[in-house]
């Protein structure tokens, strides 16, 4: 057996075909280089996504998307807990999904208290958070039940985006809304925010 030809643990490849100066050139590679190539690409690969950032304890403060009102946007807010396992607190304003009447001009309608949805406790593990139908306490909920199923995860120790599927139920009617938001550490006033 020539010493040249392929094994069984061995793969044949052909070269790139416009970057070989002969097209039909062959090359042996071998089959446990190849494994060794592919196994450290998918160790990097499933350590950067199991590797989540622990967040930046204290108050953090962002954006919903969506249109504003009045010029004033919804917010989201909570608190990390030290150890980075828990946010507290976690608040989020909305208008329902029901549908509104209008505010008086310069008025933020995101910070009437019938606006603004509180949920106790949010877990996290590993930078990420999911809390589902959990009960969001609004002060003046005028009779509307909400629960809010929030994911999210933190991307660095100071950032975070995620969702808020938030449903609520009044008089037998039902409607759900998705929220999109993003937070960094600092409160709506150290950050700019409306």
């Amino acid at each position: 057996m020539d010493c040249d030809s392929p094994k069984k643990w061995d793969i044949v490849v052909v070269q790139e075909l416009f970057r070989s100066p002969d097209p039909l050139s062959m090359e042996v590679v071998p089959m446990r280089k190849l494994a060794l190539a592919f196994g450290l690409v998918a160790s990097l690969a499933l350590a950067s996504f199991a590797s989540a950032a622990t967040p930046q304890k204290g108050p953090w403060a962002g954006e919903i998307a969506g249109k504003a009102v009045n010029g004033f946007k919804p917010l989201v807010r909570f608190t990390a807990a030290s150890t980075g396992t828990k946010l507290t607190k976690f608040t989020f304003e909305t208008l329902g999904c029901f549908g509104v009447g209008q505010y008086p001009t310069g008025v933020d309608p995101f910070e009437l208290p019938s606006s603004v949805g509180t949920i106790a406790l949010i877990p996290v593990v590993k930078g990420k958070y999911t809390i589902a139908k959990a009960p969001a306490k609004f002060v003046d909920a005028e009779g509307t039940k909400t629960t809010a199923t929030v994911t999210g995860a933190f991307t660095s120790a100071k950032a975070t985006s995620g969702t808020i599927l938030v449903t609520q139920s009044y008089r037998g009617e039902t409607c759900k809304q998705t929220l999109r938001y993003y937070a960094e550490p600092g409160t709506p006033d150290s950050l700019g925010l409306n």
